[in-house]
């Protein structure tokens, strides 16, 4: 590395590093991915899913749904968890 790089490096330590911004959420990404979600669990007679990732979409739609529209989520919420319902009471 030469003189000149080391001298516009920024250092890692220094305190007045700007915080990364946050954007706003793809809402249209959020539901396309939902609505994805929703057919598999609607085409499915059993889970499927194994108990890892059933558990993680059951902590993870729900914060899915929060960000949209609070009509929609929901509309969208209360499909997903009647989808599950009846996929764990399934033989």
């Amino acid at each position: 590395m030469s003189a000149r790089q080391r001298a516009v490096q920024p250092n890692l330590f220094d305190a007045k590093v700007s915080k990364p911004v946050r954007l706003p959420p793809d809402l249209d990404f959020v539901r396309k991915h939902l609505h994805r979600l929703l057919r598999v669990a609607r085409n499915a007679e059993v889970l499927p899913w194994g108990p890892a990732e059933t558990e993680s979409w059951e902590k993870f739609v729900p914060e899915l749904t929060g960000l949209l529209p609070p009509k929609e989520g929901r509309e969208l919420l209360n499909e997903f968890k009647s989808e599950l319902a009846r996929l764990r009471a399934a033989p």
